[in-house]
C-alpha cells in the first residue's frame, strides 16, 4: 500500500490563465474547473499546485467552451510528474557533463 508522502514545507499556489477577458464577447472569464491538483517538487522547493481552468460565462458566446490555462503552471513540470521540469533539466545537465564525450 503506497502513503502519501509528508513535505516540512510546502507552498500552496493558485495558477490562472493570464486572460482576463473573453476575446470574443469581452465578459470577465471565470473559474470553470480545477484542471491540476498535484504537488510538485523544484530547485526552490514544494509546491503545492492548484491550476484552475476559465471559460466564458456567457452561453450565447462562440469561445463559451474554449478553456483558459496557465501558462506558468504548465511550465513547472510535464503531465503526471511529480519533479519539476528546472530538475530534470539540472539531472539531464549533470549526466551528459560526466559522459567521456562530453554530452
Amino acid at each position: 500500500m503506497k502513503h502519501s508522502r509528508n513535505y516540512q514545507e510546502v507552498r500552496r499556489c493558485w495558477y490562472r490563465p493570464v486572460e482576463h477577458t473573453c476575446p470574443e464577447c469581452g465578459r470577465t472569464l471565470r473559474e470553470a474547473l480545477t484542471l491540476t491538483r498535484r504537488t510538485v517538487i523544484t530547485l526552490e522547493g514544494v509546491i503545492k499546485l492548484i491550476h484552475a481552468g476559465y471559460r466564458c460565462p456567457d452561453p450565447q458566446c462562440v469561445g463559451h467552451q474554449r478553456t483558459y490555462r496557465s501558462v506558468q503552471a504548465d511550465a513547472l513540470a510535464l503531465p503526471h510528474f511529480t519533479y519539476g521540469l528546472d530538475i530534470v533539466l539540472k539531472v539531464g545537465t549533470t549526466a551528459s557533463e560526466g559522459t567521456p564525450d562530453g554530452g
